[in-house]
This record gives C-alpha cells, structure tokens and sequence, in this order.
C-alpha cells in the first residue's frame, strides 16, 4: 500500500490571508464616518496657478507676536505690493487691530484654522469644529468669512481637503518655501525665492516673531521680482490671472 503526505502549509497560509483581508475589508465597512484614515492620495491643494503671466503671491503664515507682523506690514507698504495672510484664531482674537489693519490695506485674510496641531490626527468633526472656530473668529474681526485655508506646516490627508473643502475653502500651501523660519541672512532668503520663483507661484513666508529675518528680506525679494517683470498679488488676483 502507498501513502501520499501532502504539505498543508502553503494551504494553511492562503486561507490566512484571505482571512484577514475580509477581516480588513470589514472593519473599513463598519468604520463611522468620520474614522481618520491614511491619504489616499485623490485631492490636491493649490500650490501654483496656471498661468504664463508673471504675477506670484506671497503669503504669510502668522501664529504669534506682534513686531514681525508690523514690520513685514510696513515693508509690504513701502514696497507697493499687496499679500496674503494667513493667521490662527488664538492669535486673531487676541490681536484683532492687527487682523483689521492686515485687511484694510488690501491685503487677503487667510485661515491658519484654530489650533496649531497635525490636523491630519483628527476627526472629521474635530476638523470642522476646528475650522469653525477659527470662522467665527476672523468673521467677527473683519466682517468677512475667509475664503482660503491652509493647514499648520501644511500637513494635510484626504480628510483635511475633504472636510476643508465641504465647508467652501479653497485649501492652499504652497510651491517655493522661503525656509525664512530658519532665520539665516535676509540675503540668502531673498535669493532663495528669488531663484525660485515662477509664473503663478506661491511663495511661503513666515510673520510671527519667531522669523526675525523675513521683513528684512522684503526689500530684497520685491526689488528683485520687479526687476524680473513680476507682481506681487493676493492669492483672490493670482487665482484670477489668464491661464494658457
């Protein structure tokens, strides 16, 4: 008599990975919807708009202080050009003359939302929630609702551009960074935008007080822009330029 042994183990391991793939697959139908999950990778922010026309928008990102806001106001002013900020709700509500000061001069109020966390860890309603507050804020100080947000150090996920967006926010980061939080010479700022720049471009800046360089870089970077043919515009004109 002849007795076959037949090796299960190969079998064993298909049926266990079968096995947790239904398991995975269940969990995601069971997930509430406001489960935070991995970026899938479908949505964008705007970095850049698509235009030849040689317009670029400075933006700045304010959560603290008072000197740099003031000082990078006044190098905006002294160069003629007009940008975009975006600021918290903490530091709106507790300096809302600055807030009105930033947008009677023409310049765009963006949000920076209410707290300076990874905003990828929350929720969706703790998003929205989130947003709201920094809403409430802003409407309050400056009589309008703002139209552009931008998370902290532009962390964001599906979720963040989804729940960002389902609330009427154009979500925006950005294409050259400065790196001007660094605080290395005014110079090397400059010539770092300056060498990057490009039709449509978004540039980050930083105007807390923590980048004690940036308005000491203006100077340099408007001069340098309009030797290059360029406008500094808010982020509603650079949106607004002509596309190819």
């Amino acid at each position: 008599m002849i007795f076959l042994t037949l090796d299960l183990r190969p079998r064993r391991r298909l049926l266990l990975g079968w096995g947790l793939a239904l398991l995975v697959l269940a969990l995601l139908a069971l997930a509430p919807p406001d489960w935070v999950l991995p970026v899938a990778g479908r949505l964008s922010p705007i970095r850049q708009a698509p235009t030849r026309e040689k317009v670029t928008a400075l933006t700045f990102n304010i959560s603290w202080g008072v000197e740099v806001p003031r000082r990078v106001l006044a190098a905006l002013e002294e160069g003629g050009a007009k940008a975009t900020f975006f600021v918290s709700g903490p530091w709106a509500a507790s300096h809302p003359d600055l807030v009105r000061e930033i947008a009677g001069g023409g310049h765009t109020v963006g949000s920076l939302g209410h707290r300076h966390v990874d905003l990828t860890t929350l929720s969706r309603q703790e998003l929205a929630d989130d947003l709201s507050h920094a809403d409430r804020v802003l409407e309050a100080i400056t009589g309008a609702r703002p139209l552009f947000f931008r998370p902290p150090d532009g962390r964001l996920n599906d979720l963040v551009l989804e729940t960002a967006g389902a609330m009427g926010y154009t979500v925006v980061t950005w294409r050259t960074d400065s790196l001007d939080w660094r605080n290395p010479p005014p110079e090397k700022i400059a010539r770092r935008v300056l060498a990057r720049v490009a039709p449509g471009d978004i540039v980050l800046l930083n105007a807390s007080d923590s980048a004690r360089q940036t308005d000491r870089a203006l100077p340099a970077i408007l001069d340098g822009l309009e030797r290059r043919g360029y406008r500094a515009v808010t982020l509603t004109e650079l949106l607004a330029a002509e596309s190819d």
